[in-house]
């Protein structure tokens, strides 16, 4: 996977985000770090569940990318699972739609 590491990588999501999905969720988001990704975008537009498992991982992957000076985003969050990520770990940015978070310019 070859990425432009300027623009946002948007990763569509679905269904329920579960223990289940933990590893192959982990295993997506580090394939797009390693190929360069600095932002990334999680669509969670038809997530419908979250655990703290696959929570674990996007909190994980997250540090990865602010270390490296860039960042991961969640876009179009349904409220039953932003009250999940909002007691899990609060600061995980949480957008109203891709687009906002796609055009929120990444400040070092």
């Amino acid at each position: 996977m070859s990425v432009n590491p300027v623009e946002p990588i948007v990763v569509p999501l679905s269904g329920e985000l579960t223990i289940k999905e933990a590893a192959g969720l982990r295993g997506s988001l580090l394939a797009a770090i390693r190929a360069g990704a600095e932002v990334l975008v999680l669509d969670m537009s038809d997530v419908s569940f979250v655990d703290q498992s696959a929570l674990g991982v996007v909190i994980g992957a997250r540090a990865r990318l602010v270390q490296g000076g860039g960042d991961l985003r969640l876009a179009a969050v349904q409220p039953k699972v932003a009250r999940v990520i909002r007691l899990v770990d609060g600061g995980l940015p949480v957008y109203p739609t891709v687009a906002a978070a796609v055009d929120d310019p990444l400040t070092p």
